[in-house]
C-alpha cells in the first residue's frame, strides 16, 4: 500500500506528457554575430534546452529542448530580454492534453502549469494527448492565456 501512494505523489510531481519540443522566436534588435553568440549562450544556460542557435538571416532564436522539460516561453522571452533583445511571435512544437473551457478548446501544459486557448481547433475530445505544431504571439498580458494558431495538430497516445 505504501508503495502505490508513493509512485502516486511521484506521478503527481512529474510533468509527464506535457513540454515545448521546439520553440522559433523571432528577435527583434539582434544584427551581429557577438551579439547572436550571446544571445545561444544565454538560452543553452536554460535548464532542459538540448540545443539553442540564432539565425541571422530570419532573425530567429531556435531552441530545442530535451524529453519531459518544463522550459516555458515565458522563460525563453526573458532570457531575451535579460539580454536586451525583444521576443516577438513564437513557432512552436508541444505536447500536451486537450480541454474545453467554456467552449473553446485549450491545450494544457501540466509541467509548465499553463493553458494555451487553441485556434483552428478540429475534431478533438477532451482530455486527447495530442503534438501540436503552430505560433503564439507574445501577450502584454502575462495572466491571461496566451492562443496557440494551429498549423497541425494529431493525437498521440501516451
Amino acid at each position: 500500500m505504501g508503495q502505490k501512494i508513493i509512485f502516486a505523489s511521484i506521478m503527481l510531481l512529474v510533468p509527464g506528457f506535457a513540454e515545448f519540443r521546439y520553440i522559433e522566436m523571432g528577435v527583434s534588435g539582434l544584427d551581429c554575430a557577438s551579439c547572436a553568440a550571446s544571445v545561444e549562450k544565454t538560452l543553452r544556460r536554460l535548464k532542459g534546452v538540448e540545443s539553442a542557435e540564432f539565425r541571422m538571416p530570419q532573425s530567429v532564436a531556435v531552441v530545442r529542448l530535451k524529453a519531459d522539460n518544463t522550459v516555458s516561453l515565458d522563460e525563453v522571452r526573458d532570457a531575451l530580454k535579460r539580454v536586451g533583445y525583444t521576443p516577438t511571435e513564437a513557432k512552436v512544437s508541444a505536447r500536451g492534453r486537450v480541454l474545453s473551457a467554456q467552449g473553446k478548446w485549450r491545450l494544457r501544459m501540466a509541467g509548465l502549469d499553463r493553458e494555451y486557448l487553441l485556434e483552428g481547433t478540429s475534431s478533438l475530445r477532451e482530455n486527447d494527448a495530442v503534438l501540436v505544431e503552430g505560433s503564439i504571439a507574445p501577450s502584454s498580458d502575462r495572466a491571461a492565456p496566451e492562443v496557440l494558431k494551429i498549423s497541425a495538430i494529431r493525437t498521440h497516445a501516451e
